[in-house]
């Protein structure tokens, strides 16, 4: 798996918008990665690049407004 430099830009634009930390950070890209974490074995692909089309999919910012105001 490979990010994208748009796709990392839109990591970094959900984290920010969650006011996440470190941790935080690591749990978007968790996120991002769930459904892949475990169905990688059954893929036939061998590589995934997560552009930011890739990022929106798996967390629309919408969803990060969300999460921001279930924070505050």
């Amino acid at each position: 798996m490979t990010f994208s430099d748009d796709g990392l830009d839109q990591i970094v634009d959900i984290a920010l918008k969650i006011r996440t930390g470190a941790r935080g950070l690591r749990a978007v890209v968790e996120r991002i990665l769930r459904e892949e974490m475990f169905a990688l074995r059954r893929l036939k692909t061998r590589q995934i690049v997560g552009d930011a089309q890739y990022v929106i999919e798996r967390i629309p910012l919408e969803s990060a407004d969300e999460r921001k105001e279930e924070t505050t």
